[in-house]
């Protein structure tokens, strides 16, 4: 695709504001198609309501040279059909926050759904959305769908309360640690499912957090931050366990020490598994929430197999819990008690190294004279 084709192809494409999008939902609204170019999870978690999500992985995008097909970017074959009669009278497109099209680049999945749809749709006008989802979320939250609450801050109740943990937000500002912490130990914890948290060791070691459960339990993995440890052979019985805790109503933080690789790795694996989703995608997905996040090379490189196993006939490797009997956590202790009648949601640890009184998954602490092979 030339540049001249390029510049043609955003000329012809409109852009519009999240007032303009709210103006043609709450109007015309059966004759409007709302396309979402986010990943998969992104889209999952929350999306402007009646929208569609298309997202291409790195392979399409490479094949694609500067357009795709209407049947890759509008998998509803009704829709789709509906849409080239004719019956759509708008089209519009957002991604997560691009504040025009000239920000956009020109093998972004955004760009190639604009480039197919001006040239496969004459007959309907195409929109581009200014700031994306995230200034329409902001602006209009009651138009947009979301998969449970929206987040707030990491917050307990107080000990005449049943403890309860709430939301997180990447962007919640640290109240226990000075300016001066780590990046990685800085703010709070943050949500990757609804039962699945990622935080550092230090964010697992809390004394209110800790103070605030009736019970814990933690599992710890036995793997180095290192070029040569095997963490995918852990992936299975952490999915099994990370799945036993969700079962049970309960929820995992799962942590390192810096909450940047080996933790990092698990929360990916998991997503790549419970979700079947590409690693790109799993990535991009947990970048958002903590975006200090960092696996080492190594773990990359597990992750690419983890992947390629997961969308081949093969069967998965790993460690299966069964072939260990019940699937339990290795100690349970119980925190500071809340004299409370009502029950209390216990939460799970799972860490990568033994840390004193913590709830969650552990990974093993590095030696004061061994360098970290990435910052967790």
């Amino acid at each position: 695709m030339t540049m001249d084709n390029f510049q043609e192809a955003v000329h012809h494409v409109t852009e519009i504001t999240h007032q303009n999008l709210r103006a043609l939902l709450e109007g015309c609204a059966e004759r409007l198609l709302v396309i979402d170019t986010r990943p998969f999870l992104a889209y999952n978690t929350c999306h402007v309501v009646m929208s569609d999500n298309t997202h291409f992985p790195a392979i399409v995008k490479r094949r694609s040279k500067g357009s795709v097909g209407m049947d890759n970017i509008i998998k509803d074959g009704e829709k789709r059909e509906r849409l080239q009669a004719g019956f759509y009278s708008d089209v519009v497109v957002y991604d997560d926050n691009s504040d025009g099209q000239h920000h956009l680049t020109k093998d972004s999945t955004t760009q190639l759904v604009l480039n197919g749809l001006r040239q496969n749709c004459s007959n309907c006008r195409v929109s581009f959305l200014k700031g994306g989802f995230d200034t329409f979320s902001a602006e209009c939250p009651d138009l947009c769908q979301w998969s449970s609450p929206p987040s707030s801050p990491l917050g307990f109740s107080s000990p005449a309360s049943s403890a309860t943990l709430t939301a997180h937000s990447t962007s919640a500002v640290s109240t226990a640690k000075p300016g001066s912490a780590p990046v990685y130990d800085r703010g709070q914890p943050v949500e990757i499912l609804p039962y699945l948290y990622l935080g550092s060791g230090y964010h697992a070691s809390r004394k209110d957090m800790l103070e605030a459960l009736s019970e814990y339990m933690y599992k710890c993995i036995p793997v180095e931050d290192t070029q040569n440890a095997d963490i995918q052979a852990w992936f299975q019985e952490a999915i099994d366990y990370i799945d036993f805790v969700k079962l049970s109503g309960s929820c995992v933080l799962v942590h390192c020490h810096a909450g940047v690789s080996r933790s990092a790795t698990i929360c990916l694996a998991y997503l790549m598994h419970t979700n079947r989703v590409r690693l790109d995608e799993a990535f991009d997905f947990v970048k958002r929430r903590r975006s200090v996040i960092s696996p080492n090379f190594n773990f990359m490189g597990q992750l690419l197999q983890w992947e390629a196993q997961l969308h081949s006939a093969a069967p998965l490797s790993g460690r299966n819990c069964s072939s260990h009997g019940e699937v339990r956590p290795f100690c349970s202790s119980p925190a500071a008690s809340i004299s409370s009648p009502a029950p209390r949601k216990r939460i799970r640890s799972a860490s990568c190294a033994p840390l004193a009184r913590s709830p969650c998954f552990i990974f093993p602490m590095p030696r004061q004279d061994q360098p970290l092979m990435s910052p967790s």
